[in-house]
């Protein structure tokens, strides 16, 4: 199967309703396709579930409005993409791919159709009209953003246009050195002869990737001298402050990154117990936890809506970073984009789970809540509830007074979080 036919098949997976990121994963691991034509795939798919609502509304100018088959659709979804969006792709064999892929299905009458919708969205990208009359309309339109998320963010945010701008916007790729392997200097000189890095900023061990080949081939990552992990996840275990000896419990914590980066704040010395309730998930922390050459991590299948007495009082700090809705990570997650916004179901589960972790920690310990989303639902009215109910009390940290703060997306290093600390009372 050739690479747009196979973007095509991942992106209709996707619309059903598959997360964009297992579709990928489960295609790619069984297609034989070399490296570049895989990131060719995913280029394509993530852009254009990135894009759909503009692209569609493309669609629906240059097809008059006309209803177009689900599959011819795609077809003319991914093209578009193509076309508008990635400057390498010559036009020519966009449109000449997508008129193969048509003239092999059984609408292959209508190759001249998706011919000439193409050809028209080339020669006439210039002159494309995005609504006008209504700002939000606008905006959602023009970076593809479904207007139940401009609304939510407008009703919460003062700065909600600047978010919408840049909730597209990729970070860099960024790593975490592996303090267990050395001091950061030396460590980073080992990782620097495979990939070419530089700081991030306040956090020591975070690096930003400037170049660099596949990852998961290189030495120093399968030697366990780096792991990946966003700048803004990090700074969650810099803030709950793990110490050596402590006992933590990380009640959601698959791939296991925070999990990880706090027992190598502990100097691998402590307990940490870490949970998730899907047991391939724990493989992945387990996995994650041997190449770093960590042995205080225990890992298990828990499912933190279910209260366990055996844990009653057990930790000294834990790490609440609760399922959401991942609004903060759109531009790495974009079928996020394609919910309905309505996350009240959600936000019960994670009240289960807060509730759960309460109890879980002991008198005077500290609790670290932490979401990728910019949902206040999730976020702040989250913490006040916790305040409210169970008498804990916010703990001002180094740049926030307040004891919470919100990290939104920007166009430089950052994926939109929400991190609070707390102390049990």
């Amino acid at each position: 199967m050739n690479s747009r036919k196979l973007a095509l098949q991942i992106l209709g997976e996707i619309l059903e309703g598959k997360y964009s990121n297992i579709a990928l994963r489960e295609a790619l691991k069984h297609s034989e396709l070399d490296q570049r034509d895989r990131g060719f795939v995913t280029e394509i798919v993530n852009g254009t579930v990135r894009n759909m609502i503009k692209i569609d509304y493309i669609i629906s100018q240059f097809t008059k409005g006309k209803r177009v088959k689900r599959e011819v659709k795609n077809i003319l979804r991914i093209s578009i993409y193509q076309i508008l969006f990635m400057d390498k792709v010559p036009v020519s064999a966009a449109v000449n791919e997508a008129v193969k892929i048509v003239n092999k299905s059984k609408y292959k009458a209508l190759k001249g159709f998706v011919n000439g919708v193409l050809r028209n969205v080339d020669r006439e990208r210039e002159t494309i009209k995005y609504p006008n009359k209504n700002k939000k309309e606008y905006l959602s339109v023009y970076y593809s953003v479904p207007m139940w998320l401009v609304d939510m963010l407008y009703s919460q945010y003062d700065n909600a246009e600047e978010i919408i701008k840049n909730l597209n916007n990729t970070p860099k790729l960024t790593i975490r050195l592996n303090s267990l392997k050395g001091d950061l200097k030396s460590v980073a000189e080992i990782v620097a002869k495979d990939l070419e890095i530089e700081d991030c900023g306040e956090i020591d061990e975070c690096k930003i990737v400037l170049k660099g080949k596949n990852i998961l081939s290189l030495d120093s990552f399968n030697e366990g001298y780096f792991t990946v992990q966003g700048q803004s996840s990090m700074m969650v275990s810099n803030i709950l402050e793990p110490k050596s000896g402590e006992k933590i419990i990380d009640m959601c914590s698959a791939p296991g990154g925070k999990t990880t980066h706090i027992a190598e704040m502990m100097g691998n010395n402590g307990e940490i117990r870490a949970f998730d309730v899907h047991e391939h998930k724990i493989k992945l922390i387990e996995d994650t936890t041997k190449r770093l050459g960590i042995d205080i991590i225990k890992a298990g299948v828990k499912d933190g809506t279910i209260f366990d007495g055996n844990l009653e009082s057990y930790a000294d700090k834990i790490l609440l970073d609760v399922p959401c809705s991942g609004i903060g990570i759109i531009s790495k997650r974009p079928d996020i984009k394609l919910k309905d916004g309505n996350f009240d179901e959600l936000v019960e589960i994670q009240k289960k789970i807060i509730e759960n972790g309460i109890k879980y920690l002991k008198e005077d310990g500290i609790l670290v809540y932490s979401t990728c989303t910019l949902n206040k639902k999730e976020n702040d009215e989250n913490v006040k509830w916790m305040i409210d109910k169970f008498g804990l009390e916010l703990v001002p940290f180094e740049g926030s007074n307040e004891g919470y703060m919100t990290i939104i997306p920007s166009k430089e290093n950052t994926d939109g979080f929400f991190i609070a600390k707390l102390r049990k009372i």
